[in-house]
């Protein structure tokens, strides 16, 4: 069985690069002692098979190395460790376990010659161990500040929304059950919570302050806090003193404290949570079985007072803080379009397979409001080409999807569905349509695609509005952008909405399917099939809403020749006019669209 998965032949390999490499440290290094099966049990949490102790010669004396060999080697670099080592975080780049940090997580390497490896990595693990006893790499400590930052193990998992930079300042967070989320405001912070984690009542959320201590640079480990008394000092040092008394007279649970800071690799969060005593919780008579008013009546302690002594009955747990904010999420904040992708609205008529997946594209992408209309619930027939399932059948859906978009994307502006058409969203509930930076299509229908191509001619000013659709089997997609003012979607298509120069053309017809039902018909194309035609449209969506496209366009996926042939079509003779010198597929296109002065809605833009 083993020879059969050629596993057999793979061992040989990694045995044959083991034997290289310990031929060469018995060569070129004394006091070598192989670990073989040593290594797990010294290193249980590194999936280590096979080792070498290695002894190295420094000014401050001898100090032994690890070398571990995992499964994948020679094709994944060997771990190193230091075992004569300091305490722990007194050197950077060196873990708990005293393994080394020396090449970045997604490093490749080469596996054609294992003992370079292995002499490179061993060069590297001396170079930082000299490095740190000259204490010249302390600022690593600063620029890494997240890997090194305790978590403590009764801490809870905190999550941020908020915006990672000065000043010091009060902020809000909400305590579930072993998770604490924390926002600017209370508002911003029950609008996530209302997407991430929907309640009927919201009336039984509990938010309170937190304190956000903006440093100017990352602490080093010698000055992370030990103690209380040490958070109050960092506390009233960033002028956050007032707060934390008035927290610790009033409160009688968590305070939580985030410490920010800019490292040269980001803006870094952590998080203290000054834990009261069991036997202090919250509940009622916590005051008095803390002793916080010990020496006068109930009520009448000075707040001051009160906060010094309740302060004292706690302890620091350290947590990593997981950065949930609209920056991070999209692009950890490095996309220079967000805030243009964050203030726009668009509305999405069809929620089918191209509209659905489009939805999901756009939330994805930072889209800070959608407004998702169809009039359609899911069907079992739906589910194998549409972003929702089985769970979903019998729903609408325009709001299953919105419902989805909200709890995945919880920082989300508004995500709303409609269960209704274009046509009735507009005389209902018009605001959310009318005001929407860009509307987009994907109904394929040519009935209500056409009236609202005429709604949009008539109106002044006339909303940006992209169509998207496929040719049948999913040969080809298009999209056509009508922005500026300008264009009509009639201009390109025959008065049945054919349009005037598809791709595709089909000799024994388009094999368009139909159930057994009067008049129920559908193209046979699945997810796969339509991928290219949702990125086609997803990101002409974006184009428009950052500016980069101004004037009305048409943009076409064509799927490559073989595709075409299997579903039974043919390249259509205007197809192949246009592309004259290669008239294959497998690419994108993009034309302009140009009025036609017979057209019946715009009369090439004289109307």
């Amino acid at each position: 069985m083993v020879d059969d998965l050629n596993l057999g032949a793979l061992m040989m390999r990694w045995d044959e690069a083991v034997a290289k490499v310990d031929r060469w440290l018995a060569t070129s290094a004394g006091g070598v002692e192989r670990l073989k099966c040593r290594a797990t049990g010294l290193y249980p949490t590194r999936q280590s098979r096979d080792g070498w102790r290695v002894p190295v010669e420094f000014d401050s004396g001898t100090r032994r190395f690890d070398i571990l060999i995992g499964e994948s080697f020679p094709f994944e670099p060997p771990r190193f460790a230091l075992v004569d080592r300091p305490p722990h975080l007194t050197w950077p780049h060196v873990e708990s376990d005293g393994v080394l940090c020396l090449l970045p997580s997604a490093a490749a390497v080469s596996g054609s010659d294992p003992v370079a490896l292995v002499k490179y990595l061993l060069g590297e693990a001396v170079n930082l161990v000299e490095t740190s006893e000259r204490g010249a790499n302390a600022d690593d400590f600063r620029a890494e500040f997240l890997s090194y930052w305790p978590n403590d193990s009764d801490a809870p998992l905190v999550r941020s929304l908020l915006e990672p930079h000065g000043p010091s300042r009060l902020v809000s967070v909400h305590r579930l059950k072993g998770l604490y989320v924390v926002a600017e405001t209370s508002e911003s912070l029950t609008s996530w919570l209302d997407h991430a984690v929907p309640v009927k009542d919201t009336r039984i959320r509990e938010i309170d302050p937190a304190l956000l201590v903006w440093l100017e640079l990352p602490m080093l480990p010698a000055e992370y806090p030990k103690s209380a008394k040490d958070v109050v000092t960092l506390v009233q040092r960033a002028g956050l003193g007032p707060h934390l008394d008035r927290l610790g007279a009033e409160q009688c649970q968590r305070i939580v404290v985030i410490i920010g800071a800019l490292s040269v690799n980001g803006p870094a969060l952590a998080a203290i949570v000054l834990k009261p005593e069991k036997s202090v919780r919250a509940g009622p008579g916590w005051r008095s079985r803390a002793g916080v008013e010990r020496g006068f009546r109930p009520g009448h302690a000075p707040a001051a007072l009160v906060a010094q002594r309740f302060l004292a009955t706690t302890r620091p747990a350290k947590a990593s803080v997981e950065r949930v904010d609209t920056a991070w999420i999209h692009g950890r904040d490095n996309d220079p379009d967000l805030s243009r992708l964050q203030r726009a609205k668009v509305a999405i008529v069809g929620c089918g397979s191209l509209g659905g997946a489009l939805a999901l594209g756009l939330a994805q992408a930072g889209v800070g409001s959608l407004e998702l209309i169809d009039p359609e619930l899911l069907t079992t027939a739906n589910v194998g080409r549409h972003p929702l399932g089985s769970s979903e059948v019998g729903l609408s859906k325009a709001k299953a999807l919105a419902a989805r978009i909200r709890t995945d994307y919880p920082h989300i502006q508004r995500c709303e569905g409609v269960l209704a058409s274009w046509q009735q969203t507009v005389a209902r509930t018009p605001d959310h349509f009318l005001a929407a930076d860009l509307i987009v299509s994907t109904i394929g229908e040519w009935g209500p695609e056409a009236t609202l191509n005429a709604w949009r001619h008539d109106s002044h000013p006339r909303p940006n509005v992209l169509f998207g659709w496929t040719e049948p089997h999913a040969v080809a997609g298009h999209v056509v952008g009508l922005v500026g003012g300008q264009g009509c979607l009639a201009c390109g298509v025959t008065e049945w909405g054919e349009p005037l120069s598809p791709v595709a053309s089909w000799p024994n017809g388009t094999g368009q399917r139909g159930e057994p039902a009067c008049g129920v018909l559908y193209q046979p194309y699945g997810p796969v099939e339509i991928v290219h035609i949702v990125a086609l449209i997803t990101e002409a969506a974006i184009d428009v809403l950052i500016g980069r496209a101004t004037e009305p366009f048409h943009r076409i996926w064509v799927a490559r020749e073989m595709i075409l042939e299997r579903a039974g079509g043919v390249w259509s003779d205007s197809w192949k006019a246009d592309n004259k010198l290669d008239p294959k597929g497998a690419r994108i296109e993009e034309r302009s669209w140009r009025p036609r002065s017979d057209c019946p809605i715009c009369g090439g833009g004289t109307r």
